[in-house]
This record gives structure tokens, C-alpha cells and sequence, in this order.
């Protein structure tokens, strides 16, 4: 019951950032101020993945004026990221993950049933294609074996919504209410979060951090916002019963 309840939760996280998109650009310049204290950041379990973040590309100075974008072009692959075996690496977000020994780690076909698509969707020829289409896709999924403990990325387009030029600190404050809101709408309760810079992968991001109940157990969950280019990546990490979202976060790491 458990599994499926957050198997549910990750799927209508993945359709409120999907959603969010058409809200984020009249938000840009209006941060809300929190309503709620939370005590610890967390993120919601899941069987399946759910949001996208990436860092922002530094330009080098130069002595001429540029005439072309100073970031490199994108590829399909750095888009994406790669899995081997039990290890993620994602070089546009500068990072890398490792599940640990029990834990799934769901492939491209496996990340494409979860959203609903046809199995090649993500497939490395096809994910450009499906991510400038739908806006969002799922580039990594994983979860312990009791399903308690779950992480899931979302890489979001942000050109479709006209939003290249938004921040991690203002994607925070657009999407934070419709965040919680779609939580309670799964049926959490009592739900009490903060939001601020934390360090994540060796460097400083924004995040949203959550704490309640649903369906009478404890749901610790957090997301963490990483942008690069025109894209912006939601890290969702989601703990039932104890919280386990640090150590978690933890297991992301620089490159």
C-alpha cells in the first residue's frame, strides 16, 4: 500500500512541474514569503522518479565581444545523463550518483512507462525530441527495495514556458504553493516546509523542504533546484516513516 501510495506521489509531482511551467514567468518577481516553518528538508517516496535541476554555465571573461552564446551546445547525451550499473552521471549538471546496494535504478524504458510514453521515448535518439515536446522528462529514478526511500530528477524545458531567464530562487517561489498544493491533493497532511540555499553536490542551489503525514505515516521530502541554460533540474529525494533525506542528498556528488 505504501509503494503504491508513493508511486502515486512521484507521478503527480512530475504533472505539477509540467504544469508549473505556465505559472513560473508572471511569478518571477513576486517571491512569497513562507507561511510554514518545517524543521527539516525531506522529499516525498516514491516507486518511481519525478522533477529536473542543473547548474547555471559560468562564461569565461573575454577581451571581444561574443557574437554567439558563450555555452557550449547541448547533446542529447549531457542532456540526459548516462547510467552504469548502479551509477548515474549527468556531465551538464556536473554530478553524479550512486544507489546504493538493495536499491533499483530504473532504465529509459523503465522512466518512459512511469510517465505514461512509449518505450522509446527516452531513448538516447528520441529524449531532445520528447523533452522539446512535453517540456519535462525524467532523467533518473531510484528507490529502495521496501519502496520507502526514493529519488527522481525532472529535466525541465524552459524555453517552452518563456522562462530561460528565470532563477533557482524565483523557480522556488513560483512553484513552491503548487508544489504543496499537489501534495495535499494526494493526500498529505499537517504539511510544514521552508525553503532557502543548501549545499548540494558541492555547490550552493535552492530548495523546497517538506515534513507530514499521509495515510497516517511520517512523509519527509525534498527538492532541490540545480539550472543550466534554458533547462532547470528538480532533484526529488522522498522518505516514509524516517527520514532519510540527507543522507540521501548526500549521495550526490560534484564532477
Amino acid at each position: 500500500m505504501k509503494k503504491l501510495i508513493a508511486l502515486l506521489l512521484a507521478l503527480t509531482m512530475v504533472l505539477a512541474l509540467a504544469a508549473c511551467g505556465g505559472e513560473k514567468k508572471d511569478k518571477d518577481d513576486k517571491p512569497e514569503k513562507n507561511t510554514k516553518p518545517t524543521t527539516e528538508a525531506t522529499a516525498e517516496p516514491t516507486t518511481e522518479p519525478t522533477v529536473e535541476p542543473t547548474t547555471e554555465p559560468t562564461v569565461a571573461p573575454t577581451t571581444e565581444p561574443a557574437t554567439e552564446p558563450a555555452t557550449e551546445p547541448q547533446t542529447e547525451e549531457t542532456l540526459q545523463g548516462v547510467q552504469d550499473g548502479n551509477t548515474y552521471t549527468n556531465s551538464l549538471l556536473g554530478l553524479t550518483f550512486t544507489a546504493p546496494e538493495g536499491w533499483g535504478l530504473a532504465d529509459n524504458s523503465q522512466l518512459a512507462q512511469i510517465l505514461g510514453m512509449s518505450a522509446d521515448a527516452l531513448t538516447p535518439e528520441n529524449f531532445q525530441r520528447t523533452l522539446d515536446t512535453a517540456g519535462v522528462a525524467m532523467i533518473l529514478y531510484a528507490a529502495s527495495a521496501d519502496g520507502l526511500v526514493n529519488v527522481n530528477v525532472v529535466l525541465e524545458n524552459l524555453a517552452r514556458s518563456n522562462a530561460q531567464d528565470i532563477t533557482e530562487e524565483q523557480y522556488v517561489q513560483a512553484t513552491k504553493d503548487i508544489v504543496i498544493a499537489t501534495l495535499e491533493n494526494a493526500g498529505a497532511e499537517n504539511l510544514e516546509y521552508e525553503s532557502g540555499a543548501l549545499s548540494f553536490a558541492g555547490a550552493a542551489h535552492y530548495a523546497i523542504a517538506m515534513q507530514g503525514t499521509i495515510g497516517g505515516v511520517d512523509l519527509y521530502e525534498a527538492q532541490v533546484y540545480i539550472k543550466c541554460g534554458d533547462y532547470m533540474a528538480c532533484f526529488t529525494v522522498a522518505s516514509y516513516g524516517e527520514n532519510h533525506v540527507e543522507e540521501v542528498l548526500a549521495m550526490f556528488e560534484g564532477i
